[in-house]
């Protein structure tokens, strides 16, 4: 192979990884097809029992190689011909017996595999495991085969000294050494003591579009009667001790006193007979008989469908080369918890997409799993929102608080997550320095993240505006009303409280000239001061909300007297109320329950499933509040409730709704109502 693609965990992001090796040369694409006969590859394998991640591979590259250029051949060293992976492998199968590569059997093996090579022109031998290279790749040079590659897809756990030795002695005879990750790679070449130049790491890849296809997760959910069990956590992987569920057992204890109907789903054939007796020992032990469930082996499209049920998928082994089971899991935007063992660091990137914990660590896998659990929707969100940055920086949906990464708080992420976030804005001012939506952007998410970053956010704002005071000027006044609100004497103490920033950014109110920005922060301070009324919270001081909420207005109103909008505006700052959990002064519209306007409603529209939602799984309803003019038209809505990726479809569809108008004493009158915009699995 000479390449890989691949798809970035957790995301629909495709990339490409090449490698150019000696033998043969590059196909390149609409290239005619060759005037000899195809290039003979051999596939060789220690043992073949059933569709693993060596195996999988093994079914994927002779499906995808061209058959004009290339025909396979699998071969292996000991055969288990009633597995149902030989249903699915897409050339012949060849096996050459042989129980022990040191014993007296390798030679038959030996000589039956050079006849092979010979009387079928074998050019390539791709080797995977210790059997395979050794005595396969010894045997592949001495019969002239042009070129050897040998795979390494572990961390050679299961090597002897002898192994180890052979290993050395081999390593000039291989062409070239993939790698199925960095760890392994290195490993390879401190252990093998092989030419550095001649290893090169071939990740595993996923087929997102498989795992998108599998769509039997509600068959499952009712034939393993998973009912009464929630949250559900899953972990795949052969049952045996490097593996780790040892683990994961009591790291389940640990997560079971807080959820008592957890279940824990451990998929995998066993391996290891005396491993699954003392697995099973322990669930007793510690009292999980309710809580775990040992499925043994699925079907692929079945693993991808109970991924897709589960909460957290959780892989505690003690390791690993680059588990084909993490990258799975990922890509079906499953929030995961895995050892710091081998390639598992390169493709986990701690508290960005999952969490990555000390092997033997049962306590630590334990709290990262409670954590993932008490935030699941964060979790599964911060990868799209680290790509939306690199992608889209001038996204709409930037504005909104699910895209908001902090640097503190009990959610899932932390300060290296937030730092990662800022330096990707940063670049991004840098690569589009003039595009107004891009620095206000970037201003937003770090004024509103991190208050050390507010002055920066503010002259970047500011930069913004100048660029598009027609369409910057709110968002400025939105990040000053923030900053005052959050910053300023009337804010409870919290990480963002600073005087020192509420006052550079009052002063500069203060010396404003533009009556637009000075009256919309105006606008919004009172709109927010207005919403903490309700609340029974004494840690708002809202004798200080009104004194600055006045302030503005009054400002406002120095700028352009003839503007009746700050009166009335100022109307609002006297309805604002001095101690905390009393309203705010009653707006004399007549009010109509939601019932009531439902059956008013004449003209509607669906509401359309934003994509971003739905890659999300995100599901919810949007609670609006509603003015119904004279007309029957909408004239104004406030968002009451609701996930901010859901709330801009919501507010879309319901502008456009007309209702019979409502008369009072003869006359039409605006009323207040509420609307409420479900968003579920059909797709609205």
């Amino acid at each position: 192979m000479d390449g890989f693609s691949g798809s970035y965990p957790g995301t629909k992001i495709s990339f490409t990884m090449t490698q150019s090796i000696p033998h043969p040369d590059p196909i390149e694409e609409g290239a005619a097809p060759p005037t000899g006969s195809p290039i003979h590859i051999l596939y060789l394998i220690d043992v073949l029992w059933g569709l693993g991640g060596a195996e999988g591979v093994l079914l994927r590259i002779p499906k995808l190689l061209p058959k004009d250029r290339y025909r396979c051949t699998i071969g292996t060293f000991r055969l288990r011909s009633a597995s149902p992976v030989f249903d699915q492998l897409p050339c012949p199968i060849r096996e050459f017996p042989v129980n022990r590569v040191f014993g007296m059997g390798a030679l038959r093996a030996a000589l039956d595999l050079r006849r092979f090579i010979r009387s079928e022109r074998v050019q390539i031998v791709h080797t995977f495991f210790e059997s395979a290279d050794l005595l396969g790749g010894l045997v592949a040079k001495l019969s002239g085969v042009p070129v050897v590659i040998s795979s390494r897809r572990d961390m050679g756990i299961l090597r002897s000294t002898r192994h180890h030795i052979a290993y050395r002695l081999m390593s000039p005879l291989f062409d070239q050494v993939h790698a199925v990750s960095g760890a392994v790679r290195q490993q390879t070449i401190r252990a093998d003591r092989i030419d550095p130049d001649k290893v090169v790491t071939v990740p595993n890849g996923i087929e997102i579009e498989k795992l998108d296809a599998a769509n039997s997760a509600g068959a499952l959910h009712r034939s393993l009667r998973l009912e009464d069990a929630s949250p559900l956590i899953v972990s795949v992987g052969h049952i045996r001790r490097v593996k780790g569920f040892d683990v994961l057992l009591r790291a389940a204890a640990e997560v079971c006193q807080v959820y008592p109907k957890a279940t824990f789903l451990i998929v995998g054939s066993v391996q290891e007979p005396d491993c699954d007796r003392d697995l099973r020992d322990l669930v007793r032990q510690l009292d999980l008989e309710r809580n775990v469930r040992f499925l043994s082996k699925m079907e692929n499209e079945s693993v991808w469908s109970l991924l897709k049920l589960c909460d957290v998928f959780c892989q505690p082994s003690r390791s690993e080369g680059m588990s084909n089971a993490l990258l799975e899991a990922m890509g079906c935007g499953l929030p995961c918890v895995a050892t710091a063992v081998g390639g598992t660091p390169e493709v986990l990137e701690d508290g960005r997409t999952g969490y990555v914990v000390p092997r033997e660590d049962h306590h630590a896998a334990a709290n990262r799993i409670l954590a993932l659990l008490g935030d699941p929707e964060r979790a599964r969100t911060i990868p799209l929102v680290l790509w939306l940055i690199d992608h889209h920086p001038e996204s709409a949906l930037h504005g909104y608080v699910i895209a908001f990464i902090f640097p503190d708080g009990p959610d899932v992420v932390n300060t290296g997550v937030f730092e990662d976030a800022r330096s990707r804005w940063l670049a991004q001012v840098n690569l589009h320095p003039d595009d107004a939506r891009v620095l206000g952007n970037t201003a937003r998410a770090l004024g509103e993240g991190s208050l050390p970053e507010a002055m920066e956010a503010i002259d970047l704002m500011k930069r913004a505006q100048k660029l598009d005071p027609a369409h910057r000027t709110e968002p400025l006044a939105k990040l000053y009303s923030f900053l005052l609100m959050w910053t300023g004497r009337g804010a409870p103490r919290t990480r963002l409280n600073d005087p020192a920033v509420a006052a550079r950014v009052g002063s500069e109110l203060r010396e404003s000239n533009d009556a637009a920005l000075v009256g919309t922060v105006a606008r919004y301070f009172v709109e927010a001061a207005a919403q903490k009324a309700p609340l029974e919270d004494d840690n708002w001081d809202f004798t200080a909300l009104r004194t600055i909420a006045t302030e503005l207005v009054t400002h406002a109103q120095a700028l352009e007297p003839q503007n009746r909008d700050w009166a009335d505006l100022m109307e609002g700052v006297k309805g604002l109320p001095s101690v905390p959990g009393q309203p705010p002064a009653a707006s004399g519209l007549a009010r109509i329950g939601a019932g009531v306007a439902a059956s008013m409603l004449q003209e509607s529209s669906k509401p359309v499933y934003p994509p971003l939602a739905k890659a999300a799984r995100l599901q919810g309803v949007v609670k609006l509040q509603v003015r119904i003019g004279k007309d029957g038209h909408v004239t104004e809505i406030t968002v009451l409730s609701g996930h901010p990726l859901l709330v801009p479809a919501a507010m879309d569809a319901v502008k456009d709704y007309v209702y019979k108008p409502v008369m009072i004493e003869g006359k039409a009158v605006d009323v207040m109502t509420t609307v409420e915009v479900a968003f579920g699995p059909g797709g609205e």
